[in-house]
């Protein structure tokens, strides 16, 4: 099979992003070009383009013998290596498997569904995030202060109460990082990035890999959650009690990971406003907004 696609749509959040990196121009306008490539090199046929993606052009694909299959064309970023090798070294083993690889874009295997979108209550979400993450996480190499990193970002961000609050949470969990207990984490293990079989088997994507804090981790699957947070009279209290039994689940202490989800929320409706996505932005900091202690 060989496919030639006439027109490669892209999200626009991922061009976004595409064009912020460097080299990212050059990757747009090259897009389809190399997206036929694949297709001529791995002998496939594009069924169809996935939305989801941020900083990626995927789609799902049927290969010779008519399986399915997930091709990723990432947006040029220098973590792309270190994220084909987790998913190579991992090789199935709580990641989806790696069928084929060609300068770090990735043929994949299908699993139909994205643990977002299955439909489940956000409680039973949140037990296959806890139950999965352990099982990724392995000892840590160079240690990261994740939040010293995020603080940047926020210190270049247009003053308000939340980014005050998120500043205050990152520099208590900068002084209070322990590099002798990092691992190597998932980095953005978020509902968007597991995927169900249909034999329940439950596998990340898109692993960012780098060694840190591993309630991190933990408070990365707890940072969205906006419709159902903002539904409620007391989302501090609902958010509060899935802190806990993420972290009973993981092992990780319930104040660490609270603070961190905040962090995180913060920070990735701050980048997402500084893309211009001003409407997958507002939910985070809305949302944030009302957490805040009144």
């Amino acid at each position: 099979m060989c496919c030639e696609p006439p027109s490669i749509e892209v999200p626009e959040i991922v061009r976004a992003k595409a064009l912020a990196a460097t080299g990212g121009g050059s990757w747009l306008r090259d897009l389809p070009d190399r997206v036929a490539d694949r297709c001529d090199r791995w002998d496939l046929t594009v069924a169809e383009p996935l939305s989801g993606g941020t900083a990626a052009w995927v789609a799902r694909v049927v290969r010779s013998g008519d399986s399915a299959a997930v091709v990723k064309l990432p947006v040029p970023d220098a973590a792309n290596g270190r994220t084909t090798r987790r998913l190579l070294e991992a090789d199935g083993r709580g990641f989806v498997r790696v069928l084929e690889n060609a300068e770090n874009d990735l043929l994949m295997e299908h699993l139909p569904t994205s643990l977002d979108r299955s439909g489940l209550a956000p409680d039973e979400q949140l037990r296959i995030l806890s139950e999965l993450l352990p099982r990724v996480w392995l000892p840590g190499a160079e240690p990261v202060d994740k939040a010293a990193g995020l603080r940047e970002l926020l210190l270049a961000a247009p003053a308000e109460p939340v980014v005050d609050r998120a500043l205050e949470f990152a520099d208590r969990r900068s002084s209070q990082f322990r590099p002798d207990q990092a691992v190597t984490l998932h980095g953005d293990a978020a509902p968007s990035n597991v995927l169900l079989g249909a034999d329940g088997r439950a596998a990340f994507i898109d692993p960012e890999s780098f060694s840190g804090d591993p309630a991190y981790d933990v408070g990365v699957t707890l940072r969205d959650w906006s419709p159902q947070l903002l539904a409620v009279d007391d989302p501090a209290g609902l958010l509060r009690s899935w802190c806990r039994d993420a972290a009973r689940c993981t092992g990780q202490d319930p104040q660490a990971v609270w603070e961190w989800a905040y962090l995180e929320r913060v920070t990735t409706g701050v980048y997402a406003r500084s893309l211009g996505a001003v409407d997958l932005a507002e939910p985070f900091l809305e949302t944030a907004r009302r957490l805040l202690p009144t």
